[in-house]
């Protein structure tokens, strides 16, 4: 069972109410998508634990994020995670559904990781399968909202299984969305990729491809994961 709380270096997740739990891919996105000297106004959508707004805040105090929960019991859980943090005047949770949800902003980053199992057998918990299974927020509503919503100068990260990476791909392509970097996550150096993250713009530039690769052997860290994460975790 995972544990009712996540102690990280800056901030505390409680997460008992939440369907979706603190992920090491989770922590990878918002460690690893980058925040540029311009970026200031960020969308989180699908909130959860708050966990994405409040890495982000550590990263760059700056930073001011509206985070959008559509799950009534996370809604709650970020916001109590939020107000607990250092960052509590840097985030504002909305009870929204990003599809319906209206703002008049416009985003320098909008970060994402979404429900995004397509055509899985589901479980028997409805909000689980609502935070894992892409039915109400489907890929082409995602790419939508993301299009609607950042800035011409703007980028979006979002983080997919590798398996849904041509989905993802055919869903932008009615929108002015260019893929510019892509980040594909290892297990192990053997393993085959399971997770990539997306960084998208309106703005077409040479195309940049990385890797990182988890775990050196079972339990050891490699290097390069230890560099990222070690703003964050405890025992880092």
């Amino acid at each position: 069972m995972a544990n009712d709380y996540f102690q990280f270096k800056g901030f505390t997740i409680h997460q008992a109410h939440c369907a979706m739990k603190v992920s090491t891919d989770a922590c990878i996105l918002g460690a690893w998508t980058p925040i540029l000297p311009h970026t200031k106004n960020v969308l989180d959508i699908g909130a959860g634990t708050g966990l994405l707004s409040l890495m982000l805040c550590q990263r760059k105090n700056e930073l001011t994020i509206d985070a959008l929960e559509i799950d009534e019991n996370a809604y709650l859980q970020a916001v109590q995670n939020i107000e607990a943090s250092t960052f509590a005047n840097k985030v504002q949770v909305h009870l929204a559904d990003a599809k319906t949800w209206q703002s008049p902003m416009q985003y320098d980053l909008i970060i994402c990781n979404p429900p995004f199992f397509s055509n899985n057998l589901k479980g028997e918990n409805a909000t689980r399968n609502l935070a894992r299974h892409n039915d109400h927020l489907d890929f082409e509503s995602l790419a939508g909202i993301i299009d609607h919503y950042i800035s011409d100068n703007g980028y979006a990260s979002i983080l997919l299984p590798t398996t849904e990476t041509n989905n993802w791909q055919k869903a932008i392509e009615s929108t002015v969305l260019k893929m510019q970097k892509h980040l594909m996550i290892k297990p192990f150096e053997n393993s085959e990729p399971n997770r990539t993250i997306f960084i998208m713009a309106k703005k077409a530039t040479s195309y940049q491809a990385e890797e990182l690769i988890i775990y050196k052997e079972p339990k050891i860290y490699t290097d390069e994961f230890i560099k990222i994460m070690a703003p964050f975790y405890l025992y880092l």
